[in-house]
């Protein structure tokens, strides 16, 4: 057992205390997607996952948590805990389209946005507070927007601080307590001045960049909340865990959080993956599996406005052994067939005799998709014909939805 010498201590004051930073949290987000998209959905346990036994739960909506079901739960666990449950296979392009559109809303309340993942972004509303009476009134605005645009529910966090911020949309959320859901209070403010006292009764597991290990070694010390943290000496957890992570430690504690919203940049890579209900043998099993993860990569891309240099194929095999191929193009491409073509030629050079239970795709080295490179073997009119062919299948997608035609 360790003895903790409790040292009351001041670290500093809040330089940020006079920011306002918002943190939207959508809830159950790919789960609310499918209900928006099929209405006959709502109120039952919806789980979106992959298609067989193998696959992993990707999300759940709250009737589906009451009995247990959560996210990263192996799907045959989710089918014995919710056997009447509605099981969704992952439909990406919907959600990504759900998330663009939701992202399309933030600039009207602030310039400075981070797309923290596909449901979840902070805002700095600090120079936009001015506008309003309050950040609260520009919280409620900006989640009743979201919520007549798109149908789809979040939460909100607003503090000085992003890692208070995050904190508060995730108190804001409903709750599931027993077999019951309840309403959450969907935004939570927590005033300048208060970030310690509003941090101090939670779990230590509920701050932000936690995780289970960092939670085992705290407990190990007879830390299990946050105000146990706060009483703890910086010299003891520097000795316990570093000078800088003990500061961290110290100063995520009291919501001490210096970080700035930085502009979403984009991703330096986009990748699509498929795992299989039965291993698959042949190369004639396998093509139209890369035609369509080809497809929804160049899709992405497109959408982004970006092209790639370089593409990938991954395999992984029944014994969970996994094989990566790439290949890096003259000239960037964000073209459907171009894509497969590549990827293609990659899967045929490989041997897949012993089974294989997931392919994925992936481009990489993106650039702007105004960049132009000449190249040594451009293929002229070939080329030109494929890109008709995605601006026409973009086209008829972005009219009648993105299951309405596939190559």
């Amino acid at each position: 057992m360790f003895f903790l010498h409790v040292t009351p201590r001041c670290y500093g004051r809040n330089m940020f205390a006079s920011r306002s930073i918002v943190h939207v949290d959508m809830n159950a987000f790919f789960a609310s997607v499918e209900m928006r998209h099929n209405p006959r959905l709502r109120g039952k346990p919806v789980i979106v996952c992959g298609p067989s036994t193998r696959g992993v739960v990707s999300a759940a909506s709250y009737e589906a948590r009451v009995y247990g079901v959560r996210s990263a739960m192996a799907r045959y666990k989710a089918e014995k805990l919710c056997p009447h449950g509605v099981f969704i296979p992952g439909n990406f392009r919907r959600y990504a389209e759900a998330s663009s559109e939701i992202s399309s809303i933030f600039s009207a309340f602030s310039s400075s946005v981070e797309k923290v993942s596909t449901d979840e972004a902070f805002l700095d509303i600090t120079g936009a507070s001015p506008h309003w009476d309050s950040p609260h009134q520009l919280a409620s605005k900006l989640q009743e927007k979201i919520w007549n645009s798109s149908s789809l529910p979040c939460s909100i966090g607003i503090a000085s601080s992003k890692v208070v911020a995050k904190v508060a949309s995730e108190l804001a959320k409903p709750k599931v307590a027993g077999r019951k859901i309840l309403a959450g209070k969907k935004i939570i403010e927590v005033r300048s001045g208060n970030e310690a006292a509003f941090l101090s009764p939670l779990p230590i597991q509920a701050l932000w960049g936690i995780g289970p290990k960092t939670t085992q070694q705290l407990h190990g010390l007879g830390i299990t909340h946050v105000a146990d943290l706060q009483r703890v000496s910086l010299a003891i957890l520097s000795n316990r865990f570093g000078r800088r992570r003990g500061q961290h430690l110290a100063n995520v504690s009291r919501g001490i959080d210096a970080s700035e919203v930085q502009k979403s940049r984009r991703a330096s890579s986009l990748s699509q993956e498929r795992t299989f209900a039965k291993d698959l043998y042949t190369f004639e099993e396998m093509h139209p599996v890369i035609i369509a993860l080809s497809d929804a990569v160049a899709s992405r891309l497109r959408k982004t406005g970006m092209k790639a240099f370089c593409f990938s194929l991954k395999m992984k095999h029944t014994d969970f052994s996994v094989i990566q191929r790439s290949k890096t193009v003259l000239e960037a491409t964000n073209c459907q067939y171009h894509i497969k073509s590549v990827v293609a030629q990659l899967l045929a050079d490989l041997s897949y005799k012993d089974g294989v239970r997931l392919l994925g795709v992936a481009a990489s080295s993106l650039c702007d998709a105004a960049y132009s490179q000449l190249a040594l073997d451009v293929e002229g009119h070939g080329k030109k014909k494929w890109e008709q062919v995605d601006t026409a299948v973009d086209t008829i997608r972005s009219k009648f939805g993105s299951e309405s035609i596939a190559y």
